[in-house]
């Protein structure tokens, strides 16, 4: 019994062991791989080659393009939640009386109008996200010609 009781702690303390050392390091390598290639995204866009040169772009920059990027982020963040609060707490009110008063059947009618409302907020969003790339991809400087050879 004594070694039914030892060998259940060691694997627990073997899971709880492996799932701190194992469970972060896919997020890391995520986050890590993020940061050196959304530049590519408005270098694709505007330029040629804008994995090689976001990757070549970014070196030694980590903590300075994370940074921003995450500044970023959480700034539209909050301004999109606020507009989409302003937005979505009356329809919220005004969508459960509405149910109430007609019943079950309006609530497919009303979750369609909801949900029509939401998408410019979406898109509005992403547009957001997507200018906030903009001056990081700006600063982190043209392509240089030994990343971007010219045509020949």
């Amino acid at each position: 019994m004594g070694t039914l009781v030892a060998l259940s702690t060691g694997s627990v303390v073997a899971s709880l062991l492996s799932a701190v050392v194992a469970l972060p390091l896919p997020a890391v390598f995520s986050v890590w791989m993020w940061v050196r290639l959304f530049p590519a995204l408005p270098q694709t866009v505007l330029g040629r080659k804008g994995l090689a040169w976001s990757w070549s772009a970014t070196r030694g920059r980590f903590w300075a393009v994370a940074g921003r990027w995450l500044l970023w982020a959480l700034a539209s963040g909050v301004l999109v939640q606020a507009i989409g609060t302003a937005i979505f707490s009356p329809a919220g009110v005004a969508a459960e009386q509405a149910v109430d008063a007609a019943g079950l059947a309006s609530l497919a009618t009303l979750s369609l109008v909801l949900w029509t409302l939401s998408l410019p907020l979406y898109i509005a969003s992403s547009t957001l996200w997507a200018l906030g790339l903009v001056p990081i991809w700006r600063d982190l400087g043209e392509p240089s010609p030994a990343t971007d050879p010219p045509d020949r």
